[in-house]
């Protein structure tokens, strides 16, 4: 014969489960983007950025991280990070010291511009014609703080031609989408009034 599961059982069970890291998970992911899925072309180019955010935002870290403990590696792993730096240093006409700082102010602000381009994602998940300040804004003060605070030949030289092209690409292509949302709301707003004019 079968035996009945203990109802008790089966609660504390269930009352385990919604209390375990899974349903907290998709709670917070409920919250933060919202239970609405947004239309495919959105999906797809919310999907482009969030992989440029997975990899800005971690290389950044990266960098960060290896300034911050270059004589930790230079000991352990016998890379001598502030010897490059210094020799970097000169060659771009800066006294080390000053080099230093500036890269580490830079990367600094380039892991804040990430975190607010996470918000920019937000909003083009859930579809919020905002995120085009947010994306527009970190994008472009992301290309343009290293020349500000290092110079034209660190912009020029120090920083790879994929990252501008792809950097370009990502507002050439959140341009073009822009535009067509922008027409797509124009024209559902033009033919609500027009059956409006038409009752």
């Amino acid at each position: 014969m079968k035996q009945e599961e203990d109802p008790t059982t089966f609660s504390s069970k269930l009352e385990n489960h919604l209390n375990g890291p899974l349903p907290l998970l998709r709670r917070l992911r409920n919250f933060v983007f919202g239970t609405q899925q947004p239309d495919g072309v959105t999906k797809i180019i919310f999907y482009f950025h969030l992989i440029l955010w997975v990899i800005f935002f971690f290389w950044s870290m990266l960098q960060l991280i290896v300034l911050k403990n270059r004589d930790w590696i230079a000991e352990i792993k016998r890379i001598p990070v502030t010897e490059l730096l210094n020799q970097r240093a000169q060659t771009l006409g800066f006294e080390s010291i000053v080099f230093i700082d500036r890269l580490q102010i830079n990367y600094s602000i380039a892991l804040f511009l990430w975190n607010a381009y996470f918000v920019g994602l937000v909003l083009l998940w859930r579809k919020k014609m905002h995120y085009t300040y947010v994306i527009f804004t970190v994008l472009i003060a992301y290309l343009f703080t290293p020349l500000l605070l290092l110079g034209w030949t660190y912009w020029t030289e120090d920083i790879s031609t994929f990252d501008k092209i792809i950097l370009l690409s990502t507002i050439l292509i959140t341009v073009v989408y822009t535009y067509f949302i922008k027409q797509t709301l124009l024209s559902k707003s033009t033919q609500e009034n027009q059956l409006k004019d038409s009752l």
